[in-house]
């Protein structure tokens, strides 16, 4: 089994995901960033885009954010997104989980 790091997406008001990931790449305010398990410690600025969740060697999800703040550490991703958008579009089309 790969090893896995642990995922939060978090609003103000609600954790829309908390699972444990093989790979997560968020788009940081000056380019994708891309977290595995054991990164070294990374605070940044979060741009509107897609959050790409890897299982499997591969991309099993992806999440739809508006921006906000991401903290890497070497057990955990934290997106701490902005509450106006957030979706999960899944990797077959559009499979919203929440949208606020």
């Amino acid at each position: 089994m790969a090893e896995t790091t642990n995922l939060e997406v978090v609003t103000p008001s609600a954790i829309i995901v908390s699972d444990p990931v093989e790979m997560v790449v968020v788009p940081g305010s000056d380019g994708q960033i891309g977290a595995l398990p054991r990164h070294s410690k990374v605070i940044s600025t979060l741009d509107r885009g897609l959050v790409d969740i890897y299982n499997d060697n591969k991309i099993s999800s992806q999440i739809m954010i508006d921006g906000g703040i991401v903290e890497i550490n070497e057990t955990k991703v934290i997106c701490d997104e902005n509450e106006n958008f957030c979706k999960n579009i899944g990797i077959n089309g559009l499979d919203i989980i929440k949208e606020i």
